[in-house]
């Protein structure tokens, strides 16, 4: 599905102006840097697979810059996509961008906001799909569902970027892919990452359950949705880090340093009836507070 034109808006949802794509797969992945006053869109040329960012100003979404990333994917397989993150380390701000592909290697790229300009790159070669990035212990790594087309198991891993080591966060056995995707964001800006997924049953063709895991650290330990200490890696199935089986996909927004937790509900394989709910959880003051829930039939 190629999408001609994006309409944004601002937070009271108000239309403010519509961007046109003719020429553009919107990949509808955008990061935003208030200190810069301008935020990222990742995109692809449907004709070419050509893989750019776009650069707008906030105020009054004019273009800023468009950066060639000089890679391609094949634009008709809607896995594929390009994802901006502004991230600052160690006080130095930095947009960080990934290039997503279905079972197969990705890309990353590290870009000067001062002269949008592409300072660093390298190709992981792990097949891996849902690339997200995320900070993790001061450093930027990788997100993903790691599997070939063939693999038969597909566990969730994060890929550390600047040592180039992999670790298995969720495991997987055969017939079991961590579903629909890697979701992580870093919390409350103190370092906290949260990963949430469900996961998908070859053998029935259903996706299920939601689950939350979380990285403190403070004391440098991994905790489940229902504050269980665990360690690397946690099952597919963890009863503790279980959220419901009443939802089985899953998205975690960050706003205003808090988390939310939105699920929505698919039955069979296409979403025909579709369901969401929302979970709101507050700056812990143990690994995991859950302040209030509100459901959205």
């Amino acid at each position: 599905m190629y999408i001609e034109s994006v309409i944004v808006a601002d937070e009271y949802l108000t239309p403010v102006l519509t961007l046109n794509y003719v020429s553009y797969l919107q990949t509808s992945h955008r990061a935003v840097s208030r200190e810069l006053g301008v935020y990222a869109i990742g995109v692809i040329d449907p004709s070419t697979g050509a893989c750019k960012v776009q650069i707008r100003k906030i105020d009054d979404h004019s273009l800023v810059n468009e950066i060639d990333l000089g890679v391609t994917v094949d634009a008709s397989d809607l896995h594929n996509y390009v994802a901006p993150y502004f991230f600052k380390i160690n006080g130095t701000l930095k947009l960080h961008v990934v290039v997503s592909r279905h079972c197969a290697n990705f890309d990353y790229f590290v870009i000067d906001p001062s002269t949008w300009s592409i300072e660093k790159s390298k190709s992981v070669n792990i097949n891996a799909t849902y690339v997200q990035l995320a900070i993790y212990k001061g450093k930027v790594v990788a997100l993903y569902r790691k599997g070939s087309a063939s693999d038969t198991a597909r566990p969730l891993a994060m890929y550390d970027l600047e040592n180039d080591t992999e670790t298995i966060i969720v495991s997987a056995p055969d017939g079991i892919w961590i579903y629909p995707v890697v979701r992580a964001v870093e919390m409350f800006g103190n370092g906290k990452l949260a990963i949430a997924w469900s996961y998908y049953d070859s053998s029935s063709g259903m996706r299920y359950d939601v689950r939350l895991l979380i990285y403190d650290p403070v004391s440098d330990k991994w905790y489940a949705y229902n504050g269980a200490e665990k360690t690397l890696p946690v099952a597919y199935n963890d009863a503790d880090c279980l959220i419901t089986s009443d939802y089985n996909n899953v998205q975690l927004i960050e706003y205003n340093e808090e988390l939310y937790i939105v699920m929505t509900k698919f039955y069979g394989k296409a979403p025909s009836y579709l369901y969401l709910s929302l979970i709101h959880i507050s700056e812990p003051t143990r690994p995991l507070y859950i302040s209030y829930a509100v459901f959205c039939l």
